[in-house]
């Protein structure tokens, strides 16, 4: 259960009331037909979620009904938490580490906003300083698409200024 929180970023209340017939194995995607903002996403699953749907599924070909037969995991998640002597921490940082982890890969913050299915930009910005270093690796993308070009970022940026006064050239006349 926690590899499927952790790895797809779901809702406690979405994961809970998910049903057989919304994971599809094929596709490697989890639909969910209404969440939190009533509205429908898909969350596409990486290796290790779909391992963990595929254990839970067993030898059943085509499942049916709910996916965890408890609906509510909070008896359970505390005393694990109380054993585990973890102070402080929710159902819901299960979530934050999807998103936290995502923003440490580099992902992009849109990227991570339809994937946890924020509804504004906004929320997903909290995750933004866990990327120190996507501004380096942006602009560094205009030596790497150069270097793919074979030209220089100097002939690169040459034959866009020819273009440019080209341009204004041409509107010049017009």
């Amino acid at each position: 259960m926690k590899v499927i929180a952790i790895g797809s970023g779901m809702r406690k209340s979405e994961q809970y009331t998910l049903t057989w017939p919304q994971v599809d194995f094929h596709r490697r995607e989890i639909h969910l037909p209404k969440t939190k903002n009533n509205e429908a996403r898909e969350i596409p699953m990486n290796s290790d979620v779909l391992g963990a749907f595929e254990n839970l599924r067993g030898d059943r070909k085509k499942p049916a009904g709910r996916v965890f037969a408890i609906q509510d995991p909070k008896g359970w998640f505390e005393s694990a938490r109380e054993r585990s002597s973890l102070k402080n921490f929710r159902w819901h940082d299960c979530r934050h580490t999807f998103c936290s982890s995502l923003a440490m890969a580099g992902v992009p913050l849109k990227t991570i906003q339809v994937l946890a299915g924020h509804k504004t930009i906004a929320i997903t910005a909290r995750y933004a300083h866990l990327a120190p270093n996507t501004l380096h690796r942006a602009v560094e993308l205009i030596t790497e698409a150069a270097q793919a070009g074979k030209k220089s970022p100097e002939q690169s940026a040459t034959g866009t200024a020819t273009a440019l006064k080209e341009g204004q050239q041409a509107s010049a006349r017009a």
